[in-house]
């Protein structure tokens, strides 16, 4: 596209057409999972839940790709993404969301720049690769318009957003890119990215700070409660207590979802006060007693900030200690967290989220089972194309040897 209002129009009816939940036009792929994964509510912590939607259509795609047997690499899979048009639309939607999320902390207007114009600012800029087909000018005042020039690729209000998508969709131990503006690594998150590139002096609002979107039934963290029911984990100290306190706080979750609120908005009497803080109690003596399952509930009050003052900290400590205690449900939400990062407490770090998805997955987490069990098969396969390439080289080289030493007998004869 050769205008820069085209790139802007496009995003505009796509996400008039999302809004509506109509198709999105032209085709988005993932568009049902998007839908279902992702609250787009343009808050920061919509990031996080378009980085955890990346990395579920990545396994997907590799589960994919070992079931067809196609013998390809990382940057063989991208490729193979890159040619469906459906699949591109799904960047470039997500991409403008994410450029528009930016530009709206900046409290500016954002410029969808293509690859032409690019070039037609900058004469230097030559990159035929689709990451760079398209950046996100986020100028630094409502004021500053589009025919400002741009000196360089590396001024600060230009992010070309497809960097971290790429490398969270297809980026591993054997493909990692280099960012184009000299960075010396780039982040596998769109999150993170977003965060890197806020104002010096932003004041986070609490609502992006903590998470929106923590009584999403689709969150890792209620997830996580759900599991406590539906992966039984044997516990040895404090079961009798803590299943009594875990009751009675049902009782208060059910009133609070029954009032449409958080239950940090709920205004209890005094007498209902003293029965809740009592049950916390024992729920708190029961995690100090070592039962893990304990430790994770007491751990999503403290990060949502459900009947206790909001302490993310404390609640991602207590997620570890359950975690190293071998609790799997912990080990799979570790995962998840590293996966994603937690603002401030936990970077992310997608070493120590393969780590943990692999104990879970030896702990018998049924989740983690089946991505580790398809990741591996992925990695073999990738592994086993390097070794073909490996072995091409090697027989080339003996082959030129030989032909060197033909040569010569020729010669000599």
């Amino acid at each position: 596209m050769s205008e820069n209002t085209d790139l802007n129009s496009l995003f505009h009816h796509y996400w008039q057409d999302y809004q509506e939940e109509k198709t999105v036009a032209s085709g988005l792929a993932y568009e049902n999972q998007l839908r279902q994964h992702c609250d787009l509510n343009e808050s920061l912590d919509s990031l996080k839940e378009l980085d955890g939607f990346l990395i579920a259509v990545r396994r997907d795609v590799l589960a994919k790709v070992t079931k067809a047997n196609l013998n390809l690499d990382n940057k063989g899979i991208e490729d193979l993404l890159l040619q469906k048009e459906e699949f591109r639309n799904l960047l470039l939607f997500i991409g403008c969301y994410t450029g528009h999320v930016l530009a709206k902390q900046h409290d500016t207007q954002v410029n969808f720049l293509t690859q032409a114009q690019l070039q037609q600012i900058n004469p230097q800029f030559k990159h035929d690769s689709f990451i760079y087909s398209m950046a996100v000018n986020y100028t630094k005042n409502k004021q500053t318009q589009f025919s400002e020039k741009i000196s360089t690729i590396n001024q600060p209000y230009l992010f070309f957003v497809y960097e971290p998508m790429i490398m969270r969709l297809c980026g591993g131990d054997n493909y990692a890119l280099t960012s184009i503006q000299g960075q010396a690594k780039i982040a596998d998150s769109l999150y993170q990215s977003v965060i890197d590139r806020l104002p010096a002096k932003k004041t986070l609002n609490k609502q992006d700070t903590t998470n929106s979107n923590l009584n999403n039934p689709k969150d890792i963290y209620s997830i996580l409660l759900t599991e406590l029911e539906t992966i039984p984990v044997k516990q040895t100290q404090a079961v009798e207590q803590y299943e009594k306190a875990k009751k009675v706080m049902e009782k208060f979750d059910d009133f609070a979802k029954q009032q449409g609120k958080a239950p940090a908005e709920i205004q209890l009497s005094d007498t209902h006060t003293n029965v809740c803080q009592q049950a916390l109690n024992i729920i708190k003596r029961s995690a100090e007693l070592g039962n893990t399952t304990a430790m994770l509930h007491l751990a999503v009050y403290h990060i949502r900030g459900d009947w206790l003052p909001q302490d993310i900290a404390q609640g991602v400590e207590l997620i570890k200690k359950s975690a190293n205690a071998q609790d799997k449900r912990a080990m799979n939400t570790l995962s998840k967290m590293y996966y994603q990062g937690v603002e401030g407490i936990l970077p992310a770090d997608t070493n120590l989220a393969k780590h943990w998805l692999e104990i879970a997955s030896k702990g018998g987490h049924p989740d983690a089972r089946k991505i580790h069990y398809e990741m591996r098969k992925a990695e073999m396969m990738i592994n086993e194309r390097k070794n073909e390439e490996e072995t091409d080289k090697k027989y080339f080289y003996l082959f030129s040897v030989l032909a060197v030493f033909v040569l010569i007998i020729l010669i000599i004869l």
